[in-house]
């Protein structure tokens, strides 16, 4: 009965790419008014294996609680519960985080560490700064957009840090996602803003546009 948003996630590969790689992955995330992970499901097919993980979140006493339910490849279901001190976020709820921050009590390069929930886990993630740059859309009127970069980034078992994601979020108070990069285990997929509507402020983002 209380405000909150919802984003969803859809990605797949093309029909050339199928033949290399097939993916599939519908992903939901419901946040407070405030950016407060409430919820999270993520249904995947990534190359023939199929995963299925919800969160659930509660709070007490300025702690985090969350449920995870995680099916395996193999069908095996793990639930479990963590705590953590603070917020913690799923992948989508990230985004929405790191969307909501001032750009300007950040210098390029500046690490900002978040607790992450995901596959049954609970560990410790890192977002890094990236600066400001310029992206063109690739479409049959390109725009030119202003933008501010952030990449997750993980480690791996040999404890060398990857980039997970990359996001490219406009540089002006709507913060609207124009381009993402997610490095799979066969290449890189990008997906680019279309369009958007009925945006609270001015795109003063907009470098220039080709009609």
């Amino acid at each position: 009965g209380r405000p909150a948003f919802q984003s969803d996630l859809i990605t797949r590969t093309s029909g050339r790419i199928d033949r290399w790689f097939c993916m599939r992955d519908t992903l939901c995330s419901i946040v407070s008014d405030n950016i407060v992970p409430l919820y999270y499901h993520k249904a995947s097919n990534e190359g023939g294996k199929n995963r299925f993980n919800r969160i659930t979140y509660n709070y007490q006493g300025g702690k985090t609680l969350t449920h995870q339910y995680y099916r395996s490849p193999k069908g095996n279901i793990t639930e479990v519960d963590h705590q953590a001190a603070g917020c913690a976020y799923d992948m989508l709820s990230m985004m929405l985080w790191a969307r909501s921050y001032d750009p300007n009590q950040f210098a390029v390069g500046q690490r900002i560490p978040f607790q992450y929930v995901d596959n049954a886990n609970l560990k410790t993630e890192m977002l890094i700064y990236r600066g400001i740059r310029e992206f063109t859309t690739e479409d049959q009127y390109p725009v030119t957009y202003r933008c501010l970069v952030f990449s997750y980034v993980e480690k791996n078992e040999k404890g060398k840090e990857k980039d997970v994601i990359t996001f490219y979020i406009t540089d002006d108070l709507n913060h609207i996602p124009v381009r993402l990069d997610l490095f799979l285990r066969f290449g890189i997929a990008k997906a680019y803003l279309q369009k958007a509507s009925g945006l609270r402020n001015p795109q003063t983002s907009i470098v220039k546009t080709k009609k």
